[in-house]
């Protein structure tokens, strides 16, 4: 048979096929669950675990209804049930021991559409906000009773046992510092004393009081009550834990000399560099020039390269790979790179090509090792050399071996192979033993007449050709839009 484009089942579509044999059919046998087939989909269903329709043959060959808690094979009914009632009494059905039962209590209210509690008694726990009960009288199993500060509306101890309204009042002393505003006690607005106030008072808010402090008195408050403002300090002067002192730069070259608080300014002693020196031992006023770093007119500076890739011009006097000068003279020492570098070079650091970067020459050898590799053309061209042939990529496993993903110019065909074929390898099959060629899926809006009918993508023949898939955007109704070469 040759191969040709065949449509792949799959779930929910139709199927046309030439034949269905079944070798093994059983007969129906008792209890045998009924399964309900849908209409319009097609699909199968069972009726489920707590709700069976069931086959019996040892009563007729009639269905019954399992798990409902009746006890007969035969449910009947006539007419249309009645619909729900003033005072119908709720009835309750257990999922696993089936049985219906009826409570004395549970009845249906039309008028309100309410379930009412009727004639019977509660036990247990009740919740919720209680935000509809009314006419609800209790006694409280821990009633109020009178403590420091609270007193009845009568003056009286107060207590409370929840049965007459009362009134509760929390009682102030005299000078206490507390008093009414809103229905809420709060800080009394005289409270505040002589270098005290409330910051809010004028909002009618005694919640928090502050210490006046005079403008400009260099104090602040803090955690610990009141400590020197930061803003104290000036130029040259810092502040830290409520003490002041000079503030000195980094490396500045200044230090204080004595002890607090009688130390004074003077430079550090290590200030003088190369070529610099103090004019007085332990005297720190003066600097002057250290003859010994000074460059005068019979010495001379000589500069040379090893690389004739370096090239070094000056207005001095040459010297092989190089020149030496007076630098008292203030000569001018030029540095150039050669056009064509020569030698073998190894850059440690990021090497950045502005320009095209042309190798001539054989790259056989060459080996590129990189963490990640980023090309921006599109497209990567390989088999550039030979223009024929096959061509891929190579992942090595070492020991010589790799996978290859590669492209079989004879199949015409793309393929990928095991991980032990010889790096060295120049040919490979989509075919052989070692390699398989890869699934392509090819997605067109034709219909299935121009799908059959078409031409794969890939391969030079029928058995290369075998395994590509095309699917439809536009299939028949309940039609698969899976198709396979094979």
């Amino acid at each position: 048979m040759s191969a040709e484009w065949r449509k792949i089942l799959i779930s929910g579509s139709n199927a046309h096929v030439a034949a269905i044999t079944a070798s093994v059919m059983g007969a129906i046998s008792e209890d045998t669950e009924v399964v309900f087939r849908h209409s319009s989909t097609g699909r199968f269903f069972s009726s489920g675990s707590d709700f069976n329709v069931k086959y019996t043959s040892s009563n007729g060959g009639q269905l019954y209804l399992d798990n409902i808690g009746l006890t007969t094979y035969n449910i009947s009914a006539s007419g249309t049930p009645n619909n729900v009632q003033d005072n119908s009494q709720i009835l309750f059905w257990h999922p696993s021991h089936g049985g219906l039962q009826a409570t004395s209590s549970l009845f249906y209210d039309a008028d309100t559409n309410q379930i009412q509690f009727i004639d019977g008694t509660f036990s247990g726990s009740f919740t919720g906000d209680g935000s509809g009960l009314t006419g609800v009288v209790g006694t409280l199993p821990n009633p109020l009773t009178n403590a420091n500060g609270i007193i009845s509306s009568s003056g009286e101890d107060f207590s409370y046992n929840g049965t007459d309204a009362v009134t509760v009042t929390v009682y102030t002393a005299s000078n206490g510092g507390l008093e009414f505003s809103g229905g809420g006690l709060k800080l009394a607005s005289s409270l505040a004393g002589a270098g005290l106030y409330f910051p809010s008072a004028s909002t009618n808010n005694y919640s928090t009081m502050s210490i006046n402090l005079a403008p400009n008195s260099g104090l602040d408050t803090g955690s610990s009550g009141l400590t020197i403002n930061s803003n104290i300090a000036g130029d040259g002067l810092a502040y830290s834990i409520g003490v002041l002192s000079v503030d000195l730069a980094t490396n500045s070259g200044l230090t204080l000399a004595g002890s607090s608080p009688n130390g004074e300014l003077r430079l550090v002693s290590t200030l003088p560099g190369d070529g610099l020196q103090w004019a007085d031992a332990g005297q720190y006023d003066e600097l002057e020039i250290d003859p010994s770093f000074v460059v005068t007119s019979s010495a001379t500076v000589t500069f040379k390269t090893g690389s004739t890739n370096i090239l070094l011009t000056s207005d001095g006097t040459a010297v092989p790979g190089g020149f030496e000068a007076n630098l008292i003279d203030n000569p001018t020492f030029t540095y150039d790179l050669n056009t064509t570098l020569t030698g073998d070079f190894t850059f440690q650091g990021d090497l950045y090509v502005e320009g095209n970067f042309t190798v001539t020459g054989s790259l056989v050898s060459a080996s590129f090792e990189t963490e990640n590799l980023n090309i921006a053309d599109q497209f990567i061209l390989l088999n550039s050399g030979s223009n024929t042939g096959d061509g891929g990529f190579i992942v090595s496993q070492g020991s010589g071996n790799g996978a290859f993903m590669f492209y079989d110019s004879d199949a015409q065909r793309w393929g990928v192979s095991v991980d032990n074929v010889a790096v060295t390898t120049t040919n490979l099959s989509v075919t052989g033993s070692n390699a398989t060629a890869l699934v392509t899926t090819k997605i067109t809006s034709d219909p299935e007449a121009t799908v059959l009918v078409s031409t794969p993508t890939f391969g030079s023949n029928d058995s290369d050709k075998q395994g590509q898939l095309i699917i439809t955007t536009a299939p028949a109704t309940n039609e698969s839009s899976v198709y396979i070469y094979a």
